[in-house]
């Protein structure tokens, strides 16, 4: 279907209930409608399959059986928007199938906004993703996954945060975001000793106090070996999550001039970037990973285009080199294939 160029277009975004991925959705739709006029609604997947099993069988079931009543079968809660749409986002792996479903039964475009995962040739119209070492003809190529955070955004965040909290800083901090092992990256117990013996390190050379935080997946056990390890004074703020979670991620970003981020988790890495800040992937001192290591070739791209520098090894209170004006985060090149793609006029 191709839209009346006058009018805007209508955009679902299918929500599969992770943040982290509906945040990349988000993030597309504010750089498409920077050239175009969208409206958008967001649309909440409820499928009646636990979610263990609702990956690969709502796939085969609606790829077997095209209808409605099927769809509607598997996710009988679901509110679709009356109004069609011109195209449709998801983001993540539990949204794929409805993706791939509601735009044919709706005969629209859609795209699906990833890394990682691999997509089926012809499940989608586009796929927007970092370059991994592969090209297809429904690839669009973004120099970093989509999201929410701007630097604007996180300065605000970082200065209500003072206000609400009366603080006040001196000098520039760093902050530290821990994630934990994941099946893709492996940290040995003496990697995260390490970390805590660099934390300390810069703080005794340097004088930088540190915020930190750790993340739904990081655990007690861990937590408790940073909160042992690091020196109490080093600390200026520190969110241990399976204590007393908050969310401090926009503010902390704003606070911090340098960012060091476990590289397990591609959406903290990501937003690091995104806030402008100048930001170091920890990485397990082991050998990274085979070429095939999706998660490693997103963060061997990162480093490769200079929006990180990556600290595989103790640093003895010394850091690698970087450079001191970070690269641009320009999506307007993939925004215009997008929309001729769609064959879209701005």
């Amino acid at each position: 279907m191709k839209p009346n160029s006058t009018r805007a277009r209508h955009v679902w975004i299918l929500d599969e209930g992770s943040q982290g991925h509906l945040v990349q959705s988000r993030g597309l739709i504010r750089e498409l409608s920077k050239v175009i006029p969208i409206t958008v609604v967001e649309v909440p997947i409820f499928c009646i399959l636990p979610r263990r099993v609702s990956r690969s069988l709502v796939k085969r079931l609606l790829r077997l059986i095209r209808k409605k009543w099927m769809f509607r079968l598997l996710h009988p809660r679901m509110e679709l928007p009356a109004v069609p749409p011109d195209l449709i986002i998801a983001s993540g792996p539990h949204s794929l199938a409805a993706l791939e479903f509601l735009a044919k039964h709706h005969k629209c475009p859609s795209v699906f906004v990833q890394g990682t995962i691999a997509v089926p040739m012809g499940a989608v119209s586009v796929v927007m993703r970092p370059f991994e070492g592969e090209e297809r003809e429904d690839f669009i190529f973004i120099p970093l996954l989509f999201t929410e955070i701007t630097p604007e955004i996180v300065r605000h965040a970082g200065q209500d945060f003072l206000t609400e909290n009366h603080l006040s800083i001196h000098g520039p901090l760093n902050l530290l975001l821990i994630g934990n092992s994941s099946a893709k990256i492996a940290f040995s117990e003496q990697d995260w000793r390490n970390i805590v013996g660099m934390v300390n390190e810069l703080w005794k050379k340097e004088g930088r106090q540190w915020l930190i935080s750790t993340s739904s997946r990081t655990g007690r056990e861990l937590e408790s070996l940073f909160k042992q390890g690091i020196e109490a004074d080093a600390i200026l703020d520190a969110v241990w999550y399976s204590e007393s979670p908050r969310k401090v991620t926009k503010a902390f970003l704003g606070l911090s001039e340098r960012v060091f981020v476990t590289m397990d988790s591609l959406t903290m890495l990501t937003e690091a970037v995104a806030s402008g800040r100048k930001t170091y992937a920890l990485c397990p001192a082991e050998n990274l990973g085979e070429r095939s290591n999706t998660h490693l070739e997103y963060v061997r791209h990162l480093a490769g285009n200079h929006f990180i520098t990556l600290i595989q090894n103790e640093t003895h209170g010394t850091l690698p080199s970087s450079l001191e004006v970070r690269p641009t985060i320009d999506y307007t090149a993939a925004i215009h294939q997008l929309l001729a793609r769609l064959q879209w006029k701005s």
